[in-house]
């Protein structure tokens, strides 16, 4: 059982993905995936960076109780065989996971979140896997948890916890199952009239309202 990525592999992607979004002219950014094959390695992060049981982290979309079962053994036996729990410090056990399980996607993705806190632009996170880039970036560098918004939760119940283990808010709960960016696209208009209520309301002063009379 190898690393997930190797150490080249880190330098190359996490670097580069933390400035790939700099020059796009936008003002937020959607994460999302479709979930086929790296919810393995969500999940496997979930159990690293959490301690939740390992069979509490591995039910998937359409997984029938044979493949939960097998996915759980191999998630307990990644991280067990990484020592990742044995890592105290939050930052670095976050580090080790991306490089152990975490896999290239996620990791590209974690790095991509990083550089959208870098240029203050706020990003959605949308499902079970860009949950798990969200959950080991934030541990590596905190003052990203302003950045992020929650479109979602998921109707696995895995996501749901993990949700509450961030003390994470998400924008709907709609029993969605599918991933592909189905909740971030939604969350885009409520994000756009959050912002215009908070820069286009009028205040006391602005809509020359006096105050309260004693009546």
């Amino acid at each position: 059982m190898a690393p997930a990525g190797t150490s080249r592999e880190r330098v190359r992607h996490q670097p580069r993905d933390r400035h790939v979004l700099q020059p796009l002219d936008a003002d937020a950014f959607s994460f999302a995936e479709m979930g086929i094959g790296n919810s393995t390695c969500a999940a496997a992060l979930m159990h690293a960076l959490t301690g939740a049981d390992a069979a509490e982290c591995s039910r998937g979309t359409g997984a029938d109780a044979a493949t939960v079962e097998r996915k759980r053994d191999v998630i307990a036996a990644a991280v067990a065989r990484h020592g990742l729990h044995a890592i105290g410090d939050a930052a670095s056990r976050a580090r080790a996971a991306l490089r152990d399980v975490g896999g290239v996607e996620v990791s590209m993705m974690a790095g991509a979140m990083l550089g959208a806190a870098a240029t203050r632009r706020v990003f959605i996170v949308d499902g079970f896997i860009a949950t798990a880039a969200y959950a080991a970036t934030v541990a590596i560098e905190p003052a990203l948890q302003g950045y992020g918004v929650f479109a979602r939760v998921s109707a696995e119940a895995p996501h749901a916890r993990w949700l509450q283990t961030l003390g994470a808010q998400p924008l709907f709960n709609l029993g969605l199952r599918l991933g592909e960016g189905s909740a971030a696209a939604p969350a885009v208009p409520l994000l756009r009239a959050a912002c215009a209520m908070l820069n286009g309301m009028a205040t006391f002063d602005s809509a020359g309202v006096s105050g309260r009379s004693a009546s």
